[in-house]
């Protein structure tokens, strides 16, 4: 029996237009990912998964490469066995090597299906050799029915009466029943997607996915499996501001499980209607965080904005970093016609908006007579 700590897509690199000169994004990663380590003796974790992803680039650089390096170097000193699998932003075909293996001497690298004692794994894999014979939907149902029966045979003690320990099953591919960061079902992604019943139907008893950046749980303790979804331990861009972020912990012999919040940078967004910009005058607390601004004006409001003011008004107020102020302009989308008023009826309103629009062109009477036909339609039914 053991306690796994199950740690997301680190995705270290990613989002360094969020960094500063003084402060790179890579710096807070590199922050968050030493805490997450130290953070293990506390939680009393003999064991440590990471979900793929590691990085954000199949090519990291040498900073990116030390920042995962030095806390990694760490688990190996406290004798903690560490396991790393693939995820779609490690792997560039299915035999050049991947930037995890750089780490041999510091985890254990599955690229392909297989077992770690207790524990059967899913990498993410290209799955290019069937993409030629199939179309895309149909590639990616076989796909997923390929992965669902791979984990039923790696299922560890499989066949056996007696296994001494609860079976895991880790992934990197989406889950049905989940859903994205951004509020996308996974069951609508173009990409395998397996299916929830039949992970459950495995026999494991728990099931840990990573690739999805949203922490979620698919399946609680009032059934087994338990299915949960790592998420991303930090913050990657805006789009995952409002999720929690941290990693999950599996007592496997008390059969319990735990989400453990990570620190991070803040993403905050302030959204205004010009000119009842309160924030302006006193903002709200921004402290270290990275801002983006979004307002609506008018053409003529958005003239007199001063976007050098709110920007230093941010800073006055301790934004780590004002990453963009957006603005959205109101435009007035009525057509305005000559002579159109209310003693027109609605298809003598038609044809006058039809007159003003550039011409008949080569298309325009065949439209024209088309739309006056719906029109004249409708207006009989309402009649």
């Amino acid at each position: 029996m053991s306690r796994i700590l199950f740690v997301g897509d680190l995705q270290l690199g990613a989002g360094q237009q969020y960094g500063t000169p003084e402060r790179s994004r890579l710096a807070d990663q590199a922050e968050a990912w030493d805490w997450i380590v130290d953070s293990s003796d506390d939680w009393f974790v003999d064991k440590v998964v990471l979900l793929g992803d590691v990085f954000d680039k199949r090519h990291p650089n040498p900073d990116e490469l030390i920042a995962f390096q030095k806390p990694l170097r760490k688990l190996r000193e406290a004798g903690i066995d560490t396991l790393a699998i693939t995820g779609n932003h490690d792997i560039t075909t299915e035999s050049a090597a991947t930037p995890l293996d750089v780490f041999a001497d510091l985890l254990d690298v599955h690229r392909t299906p297989g077992v770690w004692g207790n524990i059967a794994t899913l990498p993410w894999t290209p799955p290019h050799r069937l993409a030629a014979a199939h179309g895309r939907d149909q590639l990616n149902e076989r796909v997923a029915a390929h992965l669902v029966e791979c984990a039923r045979e790696l299922r560890p003690g499989a066949g056996k009466k007696f296994f001494p320990d609860p079976q895991v099953l880790v992934l990197h591919w989406s889950i049905s029943g989940g859903v994205t960061a951004s509020g996308v079902e996974t069951i609508d992604l173009a990409e395998p997607v397996l299916p929830l019943e039949d992970l459950l139907s495995l026999g494991y008893d728990w099931i840990v996915a990573g690739h999805i950046h949203q922490q979620q749980i698919l399946s609680g303790f009032a059934e087994r499996p338990t299915v949960l979804v790592a998420g991303s331990p930090m913050v990657n861009d805006f789009g995952e501001a409002e999720g929690q972020h941290g990693v999950w912990i599996i007592d496997t012999g008390d059969s319990d499980y735990e989400f453990q919040p990570v620190p991070d940078r803040r993403f905050v967004t302030l959204e205004s209607d010009i000119p009842e910009a309160a924030w302006l005058v006193k903002p709200p607390d921004i402290e270290g965080a990275v801002v983006r601004v979004r307002y609506t004006a008018t053409p003529e409001q958005a003239a007199k904005i001063d976007h050098a003011a709110i920007e230093r008004a941010l800073y006055d107020a301790g934004a780590h970093k004002v990453y963009s102020i957006e603005p959205t302009i109101l435009r007035e989308r009525r057509a305005r016609v000559e002579h159109m008023d209310e003693s027109l009826d609605p298809l003598e309103a038609l044809d006058a908006w039809m007159d003003a629009k550039e011409g008949d062109g080569p298309n325009r009477l065949g439209y024209r007579d088309d739309l006056r036909g719906y029109t004249a339609a409708r207006l009989s039914e309402q009649t």
